[in-house]
């Protein structure tokens, strides 16, 4: 198996991936508020400002996820191509 350096195959994540992963847990924590009334037996709109802020809360962490999976996806590229130029190196010895 040949390996190459990554930097001739970068792939940039969409605007839809962004938006996909945002909306997904946004809707995550829509959804965990909701439960949580249904838990309290309430009625399970109630407070909506709070569904509101719990949706909000989950975006939020959504932005953290994926700005936190595109780094560690960057430095896993930098790590191979440095393993790739030091293999390509010890083959031309």
């Amino acid at each position: 198996m040949i390996l190459l350096p990554t930097k001739a195959i970068d792939i940039e994540p969409t605007a839809t991936e962004t938006a996909l992963h945002v909306a997904t847990w946004g809707a995550a924590g829509f959804a965990v508020h909701t439960w949580a009334n249904g838990i309290r037996m309430r009625p399970l709109m109630s407070a909506p400002h709070l569904h509101v802020l719990f949706t909000l809360g989950g975006a939020a962490f959504g932005v953290f996820m994926h700005r936190f999976e595109q780094s560690r996806l960057q430095m896993l590229k930098a790590q191979r191509d440095i393993l790739v130029k030091r293999r390509m190196e010890r083959a031309l010895e």
